[in-house]
């Protein structure tokens, strides 16, 4: 199970990432949905593996991780704080010696304006907020996506 819940993974962060920023920040968008599967996979422990946490580290623009072109920063730095977000203490952990990184790479991409759309800046508000924390306390998955999407 893990593995075919892997190669799903994979194939759906996989996607051209110029391709996901055409999509836009929409419901509809492959790429914003693998970062919900991804986050639950981690926090629920049925699927953890190195490319979900790299997708996160790469869209929160790591050091010695590939950035995105300019046009495809914005929908991986939404993608990775939902995939942290819902992955919540489960993925923060998992980082491992990477987390040192997590709270300078969400304040870079704030003051960089890396996202622009109000309700993505509001989830990476909120993930922000958790990292600070250190993931003590849980978020419902619905108020994630319904900070991003608004009913």
């Amino acid at each position: 199970l893990q593995r075919s819940i892997l190669e799903m993974l994979t194939s759906a962060l996989g996607v051209d990432h110029t391709r996901a920023a055409h999509a836009g920040l929409a419901p509809s968008n492959a790429f914003l949905i693998a970062a919900l599967i991804s986050g639950a996979c981690e926090r629920t422990g049925l699927c953890r593996s190195p490319e979900q946490r790299g997708t996160v580290c790469e869209g929160l623009q790591f050091p010695d991780y590939a950035h995105a072109p300019e046009g495809a920063q914005e929908i991986l730095a939404v993608h990775a704080c939902l995939a942290l977000l819902v992955g919540g203490a489960a993925m923060y952990q998992a980082i491992g010696w990477e987390i040192g990184k997590l709270g300078p790479a969400l304040k870079r991409i704030t003051e960089e304006n890396v996202i622009k759309d109000e309700n993505g800046k509001k989830v990476l508000q909120f993930a922000t907020q958790q990292v600070e924390s250190e993931f003590t306390k849980e978020v419902d998955v619905a108020k994630i996506w319904t900070t991003l999407f608004p009913e």
